[in-house]
């Protein structure tokens, strides 16, 4: 990639095309190009104070967050996006350790922390009208965290100009226009979430911010979509004219957890047009895209790397990944320290099937395996074998202790309502090691964070058993 030192500001770029076109839509709120980008210009020149540091962001999706982005990015402000689901203390700790000079949030509760802060309310009402240059320096980033199973969400450093390499792959891969409608359903704390948003400005396209699924796709045109297994599970059980609407979109992209195959061919059969994704946060979101996808036999293959990615396997089929949307590291002591090889290579801990005509298959989290009596098992394969029964959403297995075998391998299930009756169905799929010891409801628990963290499902399960 060739950098230089500033590039156009892609919402600019737009403008310039499209200006009188619809840039953003919220319910009955709109707002094209022009406008979108002269309040853009103001916000930057409120938060000019702020230049070449990084500021906190705490809010659910609004408009005014996508504005409040774009103007961090003009003044080199690398903004901090915080997950709405986390307690006061994991903000804290978030807001020190990334050293970040303000915290901008509608919620008052942040306002009970001990940082500079201010709301989006005081923000707007005391903007500044005044150009702003819209070129974007080459090293203007953004820090979003790992939504990942292990105990710690990891801060990443990613570049805005290699993320907008990356969405421009995507576009390419899922047919994403300036004529499209994107609807913004995933959080923008979440890579995912702010791959749609760079995408819809970047082609000049329509950006939706989700109100209620079943209505907007009813009364607003949408083409693209992007969602966790979960909401595809939710959408198909719509009305029928819900789900024609849906069929005719171009693109719903469905990622961020595996997707089971009972899921799947239901999806099909509904004529949805599912784009299969996997993808990091460390990658800047996709890293396989496959439109309709099928199992063949245990695996989902997902066809090979994006345009702009290269892939390559470790001897024990771990995959290794780099090229031009590669992130800059993982925040430590304030700094975003690189993990990367002497070569170049990213360490996925993901390992995978490779075939060489269908591409890339996930079989699981390499951190995951566990031995039960000498056997190795790797959660991923179990939680797909249960996930391939009729309305079971999703399956998470963990390993807990056990004086026989060293460990025993137990499952938590959402959408089953018949637990007792799993074990049994899965009796002529798995071999009897892998057959979880025990069997409880997801839905039973709470959880305040994108992803489940498998710590966290071993210790619910270690109660439950020892209160039996």
């Amino acid at each position: 990639m060739q950098k230089h030192k500033k590039y156009l500001c892609p919402v600019r770029k737009a403008r310039e095309i499209h200006g009188s076109k619809p840039a953003i839509v919220y319910k009955e709120i709109s707002l094209n190009y022009d406008r979108f980008d002269d309040l853009v210009d103001e916000i930057a020149e409120r938060l000019s104070p702020f230049t070449n540091s990084k500021i906190a962001i705490y809010s659910k999706n609004s408009i005014n967050l996508v504005i409040t982005l774009f103007a961090c990015f003009r003044k080199n402000i690398t903004p901090v996006l915080l997950n709405t689901r986390w307690p006061l203390f994991q903000i804290e700790k978030a807001l020190n350790d990334l050293d970040c000079k303000l915290l901008i949030s509608d919620n008052p509760k942040v306002f009970l922390l001990d940082t500079t802060s201010t709301s989006f309310e005081k923000l707007f009402n005391s903007r500044i009208p005044a150009p702003s240059p819209a070129h974007i320096d080459h090293k203007a980033s953004i820090t979003l965290f790992t939504s990942s199973s292990t105990k710690v969400a990891k801060g990443c450093l990613l570049n805005l100009r290699s993320l907008l390499i990356s969405a421009s792959s995507v576009c390419e891969k899922i047919e994403l226009t300036q004529k499209s409608f994107c609807y913004l359903d995933l959080p923008l704390f979440h890579v995912a979430g702010i791959s749609m948003m760079l995408r819809s400005f970047l082609q000049g396209a329509t950006l939706i911010l989700s109100h209620d699924l079943e209505t907007d796709l009813l009364e607003k045109k949408i083409s693209h979509i992007s969602m966790v297994p979960t909401q595809l599970y939710r959408l198909l059980l719509s009305s029928r004219k819900v789900l024609k609407k849906a069929s005719s979109l171009t693109s719903i992209l469905v990622g961020g957890a595996p997707i089971g195959k009972d899921l799947l061919t239901r999806a099909n059969k509904a004529c949805l047009p599912i784009h299969v994704t996997y993808g990091l946060t460390e990658l800047g979101s996709s890293v396989f895209i496959k439109k309709n996808p099928k199992f063949d036999k245990e695996f989902l293959p997902l066809g090979f790397p994006l345009s702009h990615l290269q892939a390559a396997l470790s001897e024990d089929n771990e995959l290794y990944l780099k090229g031009f949307s590669l992130f800059q590291g993982y925040y430590q002591d304030k700094k975003a320290i690189s993990p990367l090889t002497k070569t170049g290579w990213f360490k996925t801990h993901d390992l995978v099937h490779f075939d060489p005509v269908k591409g890339y298959s996930i079989i699981g989290r390499k951190d995951n395996q566990f031995i039960s009596g000498g056997e190795n098992i790797q959660p991923e394969q179990i939680e797909q074998e249960i996930m391939s029964i009729p309305q079971v959403v999703q399956a998470l297995v963990v390993p807990i202790k056990d004086s026989e075998f060293g460990h025993r391998p137990v499952a938590f299930v959402s959408g089953f309502d018949k637990l007792d009756k799993l074990k049994r169905s899965l009796e002529n799929k798995l071999p009897k090691y892998k057959i979880p010891a025990h069997f409880f409801d997801l839905n039973q628990f709470q959880n305040s964070q994108m992803k489940w963290k498998r710590a966290d499902l071993v210790k619910i399960a270690e109660k439950k058993i020892n209160e039996k």
